[in-house]
């Protein structure tokens, strides 16, 4: 089979630095999940709720010359909703979805011209729970698969000013427990 998803939210995001060079920062967030998937048995399409929030602290060292090294540490939480699905005529109850992580690591950062930032970094990830269960109608319970565990990460990215205006082109990815790759593209507005 095969199937996408597809996430719409929004979400408040607070930033403050110290004269010290630490920093601290967090978000929350909410929205939903657009999920599909469908194979020759049948298949789910449902929208889910999710929320999440996250919270950290670093500081800025100076690597000499344009560059900054930034070390951080943070705290994520995510939860997502259950959903329903129908495969071989059964009914399938996926159960609802708890993250618990700590993120480390550091970036290296290139002071550009007018306000831009090239950067790289490396992280480890510590993964407390995410696991996923689900019931099958007159079958029970599924197996558990997990995302508990250890995860690298290395992402590089590009960052500008506009006024109070911020851009963020970033590409990640992440090896150990949690595999793949991952790109984005942020806009802030900071008042």
């Amino acid at each position: 089979g095969d199937g996408d998803s597809k996430m719409f939210g929004a979400g408040l995001m607070f930033h403050q630095e110290a004269r010290s060079k630490y920093y601290y920062q967090g978000s929350i967030y909410a929205g939903k999940v657009d999920a599909k998937w469908n194979c020759s048995e049948g298949g789910y399409d449902d929208d889910v709720a999710y929320w999440g929030m996250t919270f950290g602290m670093g500081r800025k060292h100076s690597a000499g010359g344009n560059k900054t090294m930034d070390v951080y540490g943070r705290y994520s939480f995510n939860h997502v909703g259950s959903m329903n699905g129908d495969l071989n005529g059964l009914k399938y109850s996926f159960d609802s979805t708890d993250s618990h992580n700590l993120r480390f690591g550091f970036r290296m950062e290139y002071a550009k011209k007018n306000a831009a930032t090239a950067y790289w970094g490396l992280a480890w990830e510590h993964e407390f729970a995410g696991n996923s269960t689900a019931t099958v109608a007159t079958l029970g319970r599924t197996e558990s698969p997990t995302l508990k565990g250890d995860s690298g990460i290395a992402e590089v990215g590009y960052q500008w000013k506009r006024g109070d205006w911020d851009y963020n082109i970033n590409a990640e990815g992440s090896f150990g427990k949690r595999k793949g790759v991952t790109g984005s593209f942020n806009i802030n507005y900071n008042f």
